[in-house]
């Protein structure tokens, strides 16, 4: 799919900021369908500024609360999608090629959502 690149609307960062917090850190349990529909769907930079909300509700990075809400493959997954996005556009040579098998890991549900971040 093509990925709308506008710049980043701070209202809308701040809202699902909430959301996130809201669905893992801020419950009991996890609402993974929030996390998985927000990384999806959102521009790098609309991630970054709903990153840069979220740091300023918990006092931590998103990517903190990715290792405190998952495990496992899907934990793997969910932050190497967020560091690109952080990434993205930038020269960083902490793009790790390892990463790229961690992707091959993911069950079904997150290969689709990585399908989607893609740019074809």
């Amino acid at each position: 799919g093509v990925r709308e690149e506008k710049p980043a609307d701070m209202a809308l960062a701040a809202a699902e900021a909430q959301k996130l917090y809201q669905a893992g850190e801020g419950k009991l349990g996890t609402d993974e369908s929030t996390f998985n529909y927000i990384i999806a769907t959102r521009s790098y930079d609309q991630l970054r500024a709903t990153f840069h909300e979220y740091k300023k509700i918990t006092g931590h990075d998103f990517l903190s609360a990715i290792a405190r809400e998952f495990s496992g493959d899907v934990e793997d997954c969910l932050a190497t999608v967020g560091k690109l996005d952080l990434q993205h556009g930038h020269n960083h040579e902490d793009q790790p090629f390892d990463n790229v098998t961690v992707l091959f890991t993911c069950d079904l549900a997150l290969l689709d959502m990585l399908i989607l971040r893609s740019d074809y």
